[in-house]
C-alpha cells in the first residue's frame, strides 16, 4: 500500500468494523498499542511516528488524536471519520470500559475512567469532530465521513480508497447489545461460558487454517521497543 488509511473517528463509532474492512482489503492495520502511551504520556510523539512507518492502516487510540501528524508524516494519506450521536456514545464508553483505567485513556481524555467523567469524556468528543472538519475544510478528497450503525455499503469506502467491492459480507463488529439478533445472542452465550483457553485454541486453530485473522490482528501486541529498534538498526 502506498498511502496510509487512517481511522479517526472515536472510539464506539465503528472503528474496529472499519479495521476489519480494511483487513479484507488487503492493510497491515494497527490499533491500539498500549504500550505507545508511555511515549505519548511524554510527549515524545515522534518515537510513535516511527513506530507508525511499518503499518498501511491506523485506528483506535492513540491513532484518533495524531491525525495532523499523520498527514505531515505521509503526504497523500486517507482519513476515514467514523461518527456516532453523542449520547448514544458516552452510554456505549460507559457500557464498555465502565470503571477501568488505562494509561493511554488517560492521555486522551485526560482521565482513563469514562465513570463519572461523563462531561470531560464528551467535551473532548465534541472538540475533537469540529476541529477534524475545520482541518479538513476544502480537503474533501482527503476526508470520509461514514456512520456505520446506518451504513452497510461497500460502496462509499472503496470508493474512496479506490478499491474493488470485495466479494465478502460488510462485517460488522463489536455490536451493542440492543442490535443483537438470536444468533448473536445464543453466541455470545457460548462465549462467555467456554473457557478462555479453548477459545484461544480454536482461534489459533483457525488461524493456522487460515479462516481466521488470528487474536493479533490488529497488531496490538506488538512491543514498539522491538519494532522501532530494527527499524533504526535497518
Amino acid at each position: 500500500m502506498t498511502n496510509k488509511v487512517v481511522v479517526i473517528g472515536m472510539q464506539r463509532t465503528g472503528t474496529t468494523t472499519l479495521g476489519e474492512i480494511l483487513l479484507i482489503l488487503g492493510y497491515n492495520v494497527v490499533a491500539t498499542v498500549p504500550n505507545l502511551a508511555e511515549y505519548l504520556m511524554k510527549g515524545d510523539k515522534e518515537y510513535v511516528l516511527r513506530f507508525a512507518e511499518k503499518f498501511d492502516a491506523f485506528q483506535d487510540l492513540p491513532w484518533i488524536f495524531l491525525y495532523k501528524e499523520l498527514d505531515q508524516k505521509f503526504p497523500g494519506s486517507k482519513f476515514i471519520l467514523t461518527s456516532r450521536n453523542e449520547e448514544s456514545w458516552i452510554t456505549s464508553m460507559v457500557s464498555h470500559f465502565g470503571q477501568t483505567d488505562t494509561p493511554m485513556r488517560r492521555w486522551a481524555y485526560g482521565n482513563g475512567c469514562p465513570v463519572g467523567n461523563e462531561e470531560l469524556y464528551c467535551n473532548v468528543f465534541r472538540k475533537h469532530y469540529q476541529e477534524v472538519k475545520d482541518y479538513f475544510k476544502g480537503r474533501e478528497k482527503d476526508l470520509l465521513e461514514i456512520n456505520l450503525s446506518a451504513s452497510s455499503d461497500w460502496q462509499p469506502i472503496c470508493q474512496f480508497l479506490g478499491h474493488p467491492l470485495p466479494n465478502k459480507k460488510f462485517p460488522h463488529a463489536n455490536k451493542s447489545k440492543e442490535k443483537y439478533n438470536k444468533i448473536d445472542k445464543i453466541k455470545n452465550i457460548i462465549r462467555r461460558i467456554t473457557p478462555k483457553i479453548f477459545r484461544t485454541a480454536r482461534v489459533k486453530l483457525l488461524t493456522k487454517l487460515r479462516v481466521h485473522k488470528g487474536i493479533n490482528r490488529f497488531n496490538t501486541e506488538i512491543n514498539p521497543r522491538n519494532l522501532v529498534k530494527k527499524h533504526n538498526d535497518n
